[in-house]
């Protein structure tokens, strides 16, 4: 049987033509959705092992419920398993630094969306969402970091850029080139060049030196004195990595050297970048699905393309499978004939889509290379992967074919040994079933309108649970349901009304080609079933194309209205890494000739509001009066917008009222982030620059006297 089924593949070949790529897609994004799920966890993983490289961490204890942007760190809240824990007293380092096996302890200062480098050309680095990092680097700070070229910056107008940045800027050693800060703009000279373990995933990395970098870290957070970790390295292997037990073993002896009201622990590194890298990869998880969701869609189509085919393939060899039937085999080896051919097409058409996924990958990758992203993980899919991939693209087939093989084998010898068919069932039991899956689709519909029409307030029907549902979940599941019901209903549907459909569509072919239009029409209803698969796997493949389509129009549409009838400023001018724009730079704007005004918007970091376990958070900014009134034009659905911003009161978003209780009227306990100033900290650091202002000018004046006598 065997041999026979695959003589009969070998025949069919051309017929499987479109079957195999139905598969090959489908397989593809199967494999392609692993393959890149693994790549972007390499990559993760590559880049905590290069960027957060020490021994041991030194961390606060007590986790942080608001972080600094205002939102939670807890997962629930966030969408992140990262927690944040409180900060530390970065003058612990000197008591880390004497722990026996510890080679160096240092705060290691960083900001980001702080900075902008800019080219050569003079235009602004854009880093198509990654971030612009400043980080204070001198000889030893970051074991993963490889000067390639000159040296690591010693002042504020140096700086040493990373590989990445200096190629993207078109910067080399020597050059000169200017470095926004949050308070202006800097002249600043290229002292070296370096690299790092991992790809940094399109992330513009400048060098500072660590006394400026501390500087701009004080000014951002406010904190004086404190710092979020300190990085260890251990002397045990020469500078090499420590083992995990030596980890946890220099860990614990500096354990015992905290102060015991400092709220600081010792961590090991390894413990740090699994939590970072859960928590980037559970953030990126949302990737993969979505992947697999066209997965889905091209396997369901091609479930029918195959079954479609082998239906044909059935019933041109009945009469060959009624003569096995007629000298002896059973249904079962019959049934298994058709088996062989689906399973050597779900194996060609596999392989074929683990390649194609492969491919699909790779350029992913080159496409994120050429926008800036370069990304160093492997895109090889693994033997995991292709098993996957092999067996969804195998069953799949088998699926499809299996009601084909079922009538094949069950057909009486002699019916097809007379190259009769088995006679059509009634078509109508599918189209009374077709018809309620519709009728409840709409009716799912219809409550979904009723819920949004009802809003939070009111109760869309008289029937406890299903207000209950409503209140829980909202409109999005009965709109799911509702739409899973009525194209499944139409699927089934289908056959009931390939009759009267095909009647009036070949009307007009039957009367201008009398003869072949009338075939063409009667051919359609001798199969209705046969014709309603064919015509499901369209139907099903242009309403996913039609409804992605609409849902793309309806959101440029929505912003093009949102821009047009909303936003009346001629300009918008942001910063090129995300963050401030300088206060010079709004001079400069407003000192341009031709600009009638500017409206400035701030971002609030840290603002709840409400107290207790009422307390919540929102994006807030500081507008400016004339917000509303010249740049944009806000639809108000209660109260006075423009007024209520001169006032000096709230304007809040229609959602964040509605999920909060609030109303025109009432008043809200706003709470800032509150900074605390360290008298003795500020004196000290005042004493510090004094002292090195002193030594700079005292080596002037001696570099001078040396010049003079020479």
């Amino acid at each position: 049987m065997i041999r026979i089924g695959l003589r009969d593949a070998r025949a069919h070949l051309p017929r499987f033509v479109m079957s195999i790529i139905a598969i090959a897609l489908g397989v593809s994004f199967v494999v392609g959705s692993f393959c890149f799920r693994e790549m972007m966890n390499d990559q993760v993983d590559q880049m905590m092992g290069s960027n957060t490289d020490h021994d041991v961490y030194v961390r606060g204890t007590v986790e942080k419920k608001d972080d600094p942007s205002g939102q939670s760190s807890s997962s629930d809240s966030s969408g992140s398993s990262l927690k944040t824990y409180n900060d530390i007293d970065d003058a612990l380092v000197d008591d880390v630094a004497a722990v026996d096996g510890v080679k160096t302890a240092e705060v290691t200062y960083s900001v980001s969306s702080s900075l902008v480098l800019v080219r050569k050309d003079g235009n602004a680095v854009s880093t198509m969402g990654s971030p612009t990092m400043g980080i204070g680097l001198a000889k030893g700070t970051w074991r993963s970091a490889h000067l390639t070229e000159g040296r690591w910056a010693g002042n504020d107008g140096e700086i040493a850029l990373h590989a990445f940045a200096a190629e993207t800027a078109g910067l080399k050693v020597g050059d000169t080139t200017k470095l926004v800060y949050p308070s202006g703009p800097k002249d600043v000279k290229v002292v070296g060049v370096f690299d790092t373990d991992s790809s940094q995933a399109g992330a513009i990395i400048i060098g500072l030196a660590p006394d400026v970098a501390k500087s701009l870290y004080q000014e951002k957070t406010g904190e004086i004195g404190t710092t979020q970790y300190i990085g260890v390295y251990g002397s045990a292997n020469g500078g090499a990595p420590l083992s995990d037990e030596q980890q946890r073993e220099l860990a614990d002896r500096i354990n015992k050297v905290l102060p015991s009201g400092s709220k600081a622990t010792a961590v090991t590194g390894d413990q740090l970048r699994d939590e970072y890298s859960k928590a980037i990869k559970d953030q990126l998880g949302f990737i993969q699905p979505l992947i697999l969701i066209f997965a889905v869609i091209a396997l369901f189509v091609g479930s029918f393309i195959i079954a479609n085919t082998f239906s044909m393939i059935v019933r041109e060899s009945m009469r060959g499978y009624a003569l096995l039937r007629s000298v002896g085999a059973s249904p079962a080896q019959v049934f298994s004939t058709v088996i062989v051919q689906a399973l050597l097409l779900g194996v060609v058409g596999s392989a074929a889509g683990i390649g194609l996924g492969w491919g699909m990958v790779k350029l992913i990758v080159a496409g994120m290379a050429r926008m800036g992203t370069p990304m160093s993980g492997a895109a090889t899919p693994s033997v995991t992967d292709m098993l996957a991939g092999l067996v969804v693209g195998i069953l799949v087939t088998l699926i499809g074919a299996a009601l084909p093989a079922r009538r094949a084998a069950m057909a009486p010898p002699i019916q097809a040994m007379n190259e009769t068919v088995n006679p059509e069932k009634p078509v109508w039991p599918r189209g009374v079933t077709g018809l309620v899956m519709i009728a409840l689709g709409v009716i799912s519909w219809v409550f979904c309108a009723a819920i949004a029409a009802a809003g939070d307030d009111g109760d869309p029907t008289p029937v406890a649970f299903l207000n209950d549902l409503a209140s829980r979940y909202g409109t999005g599941w009965p709109l799911g349901i509702g739409a899973g019901l009525i194209v499944i209903g139409v699927i089934v549907l289908a056959p009931a009304l390939v009759g009267p459909v095909g009647a009036v569509l070949g009307w007009i072919p039957s009367h201008v080609f009398p003869v072949t239009g009338r075939l063409a029409t009667r051919n359609l209803a001798r199969q209705k079933r046969r014709t309603a698969n064919t015509a499901a796997a369209l139907f099903v493949g242009v309403a996913i194309v039609s409804c992605l389509g609409v849902v793309a129009s309806s959101a440029k549409a929505s912003v093009a209205g949102i821009v047009d009838t909303g936003l009346k400023s001629d300009f918008t001018a942001m910063s090129a890494s995300s963050g401030r724009i300088p206060d010079d730079a709004v001079t400069a704007i407003e000192d341009t000739e031709g600009v009638g005004s500017v409206s400035k918007s701030r971002m609030l970091m840290g603002v709840t509001y409400g107290t207790g376990d009422d307390k919540t958070q929102a994006m807030t900014f500081a507008e400016q009066p004339s917000l509303f009134a010249k740049v944009f034009a806000p639809v108000t659905n209660s109260g006075d917008a423009d007024r209520a911003l001169r006032d000096g009161e709230l304007v809040v978003g229609l959602t964040v009222a509605q999920d909060n209780g609030w109303k025109v009227g009432d008043t809200v306990r706003v709470n800032g982030k509150q900074v605390v100033v360290d008298e003795k900290a500020t004196a000290k650091a005042q004493a510090d620059y004094q002292t090195q202002v002193q030594q700079q000018v005292a080596g002037l004046q001696a570099e001078a006297q040396r010049l003079l006598a020479a």
